[in-house]
């Protein structure tokens, strides 16, 4: 009795197929006809159409392959062959730089099976029918909308579209309704966050919030917060408002940080925690420590006093975390301090401090000893530091073999170190050590115009996108 060998089955190729990512892709689709039917669909699955990248593969204006298209995203001043785009099964549209113009209104409306809808231009006068084109999108699930105006016109229409929505990211360019408070439910609603009102419009907001018992994450757009939000949210977060809510997004200004130790304390548990703060106390990480457990997000970037032993903590003591941006990093506090627990983390913002350039040389082995255990790590930034310049010299005399463990890194951003001098042996390592990356982002040696552009062309030869 013979056996079927199992890569030859049409439904085990297909669920390989939705693990496989980059460069690996590519190589499958060569095997045979049987791997290239399978495989092939997952190449065309994400386009992505950049200033270096402005117009679409000719393949999908095609019915062959623009089935395929699953998720298209224009970062470019878009040209009229966009409009004329038919994707069959688009579930996910993000637009950057289209006005909303006759063109745009074209193009979403072409795609009626949308899920996914992020246009990042405000819409002002245009909102009254933008929002009225949305709800003929029954299946829009997740939308991000900028300067939303609502009047007495379309608010109607804005309360039928949050009914049908679970996450919605708004900006408010005007609130000319205030006195026409919600009426209904928004039972579907999961993830909220708005900005940009004034201090009249907050009981509107707030009163919007509450409509929506079922949210899980809830915050305000950074760019666009208001400085007497904090207070008014704070006592209805600690009175239990959302009893599911486990994600906060929050810019806090300074008289604010008790209302984040009031929130935070008042939480079952937290899931996600992004905040924008003018200094970050060390009290806090008394009120945050019981979250730890289940801590998975962690971002706060910008903010000073977040120092290297609180950062250290956090990455010796959170089995959850899967993101952690704003870690900043003395060498020493990682020589002494304890092996890090965070073995899930897939994205990790990396600013490394150290005293003096010879210190570093003696600890980067130990750094690139704890990095090399996150081998599930799929996107890292590494940060210089202002004072000095110094960061982590990727160069395999200083080590670099270490981090071959990191075989899911699709995303390495070199924008902010300013000390690389990588050559050629570096180049020829990550094409055999990291299968899965696609996109560096920043220079790979700074000391050599000609060098860096060197190695960028050779990373190009092999489809690793270099910006």
């Amino acid at each position: 009795m013979s056996s079927q060998n199992p890569l030859k089955i049409p439904e085990i190729l297909w669920e390989v197929s939705q693990h496989v990512t980059g460069r690996t892709l590519l190589a499958c689709v060569r095997v045979s006809k049987a791997w290239y039917q399978a495989f092939l669909p997952q190449i065309w699955r994400h386009i992505e159409l950049t200033k270096n990248k402005p117009h679409p593969p000719g393949a999908i204006h095609g019915y062959m392959y623009s089935r395929f298209v699953k998720t298209l995203k224009i970062y470019c001043i878009p040209g009229r062959e966009y409009w004329s785009l038919i994707l069959p099964n688009l579930a996910s549209l993000t637009v950057e730089n289209a006005e909303w113009n006759e063109n745009l209104f074209k193009l979403v409306s072409n795609y009626p099976m949308l899920i996914h809808l992020d246009i990042r231009k405000k819409m002002e006068a245009h909102s009254t029918r933008c929002l009225g084109l949305l709800t003929r999108l029954h299946s829009l699930k997740d939308v991000t909308l900028m300067g939303l105006e609502v009047n007495e016109t379309n608010v109607d229409t804005f309360w039928q579209l949050c009914a049908q929505l679970e996450r919605l990211y708004v900006s408010f360019q005007r609130i000319s309704t205030q006195d026409t408070l919600p009426t209904m439910e928004f039972p579907r609603m999961r993830q909220l966050r708005a900005g940009g009102f004034s201090e009249d419009n907050i009981p509107w907001v707030l009163e919007f919030m509450q409509r929506c018992p079922g949210l899980r994450s809830l915050g305000s757009l950074a760019e666009f917060a208001n400085r007497l939000f904090i207070p008014r949210i704070t006592p209805l977060i600690r009175a239990r408002k959302w009893p599911h809510l486990h994600s906060i997004a929050l810019w806090i200004y300074s008289k604010d940080e008790d209302d984040l130790a009031g929130i935070i304390t008042s939480m079952e548990k937290i899931i996600a925690l992004e905040a924008v703060l003018p200094v970050f106390p060390l009290t806090m990480m008394d009120h945050l420590r019981p979250h730890f457990i289940h801590l998975q997000t962690l971002n706060l970037s910008p903010v000073p006093g977040f120092t290297s032993l609180v950062a250290q903590e956090i990455m010796s003591s959170c089995p959850s975390l899967i993101t952690f941006k704003g870690c900043n990093l003395h060498d020493m506090d990682i020589v002494r301090g304890r092996p890090w627990v965070c073995l899930k983390l897939k994205v990790l913002e990396l600013k490394l401090y150290t005293d003096n350039p010879w210190t570093l040389r003696q600890t980067q082995p130990w750094v690139l000893e704890q990095l090399s255990k996150l081998t599930m790590l799929q996107e890292l930034y590494v940060y210089s530091w202002e004072t000095n310049g110094l960061t982590l010299d990727l160069r395999l005399g200083r080590g670099l073999g270490r981090l071959s463990t990191l075989r899911s890194l699709w995303f390495l951003d070199l924008s902010h170190s300013t000390m690389q001098t990588m050559q050629q042996q570096e180049i020829e390592w990550m094409l055999k050590h990291w299968k899965s990356l696609e996109r560096i982002l920043g220079k790979l040696n700074t000391q050599s115009l000609a060098q860096d552009g060197m190695l960028k062309m050779q990373l190009k030869r092999h489809g690793i996108a270099v910006l």
